[in-house]
């Protein structure tokens, strides 16, 4: 007995069909937030809608978010105030950044807020002797 394959052409569809109706669906999520954004919160310098991103799993949580980028600590603070949940600061040495950010779900969004700000001198140092230990060069 022969297994009966499903047409590529029509499982192409079925899936073309599910991949437009996600995308519909976040950006009809994705236009209530913006529509009702917390006027008491602060305002982000830009709103990146990312759909089903490649670095959505193991960078932020999720496939689909709001990345939201602000100018400076103050708004990530504020924001991961409101979203009940820490705020991270990670430092690399190559460009003397900081980068502050916080991740975290409001309003069924899943959220990703940062910013670059200068390192201290202590991150720039942390940072270099973290890369000498993995066996960097810089």
């Amino acid at each position: 007995m022969s297994e009966r394959r499903e047409n590529p052409l029509a499982r192409a569809r079925r899936e073309l069909e599910a991949f437009e109706a996600a995308v519909f669906q976040f950006g009809q999520r994705t236009r209530a937030f913006l529509d009702a954004f917390p006027a008491d919160l602060p305002e982000p310098l830009s709103v990146l809608p990312k759909f089903a991103s490649e670095y959505g799993p193991t960078e932020y949580g999720a496939r689909s978010y709001l990345h939201l980028v602000f100018a400076g600590p103050d708004g990530v603070k504020a924001w991961a105030e409101r979203l009940g949940v820490p705020v991270a600061r990670s430092c690399d040495d190559a460009d003397g950044m900081a980068f502050v950010r916080a991740q975290g779900v409001l309003d069924g969004i899943s959220l990703f807020v940062g910013c670059m700000t200068p390192a201290t001198d202590e991150e720039l140092t942390q940072a270099r002797l973290k890369d000498a230990a993995e066996g960097g060069t810089r």
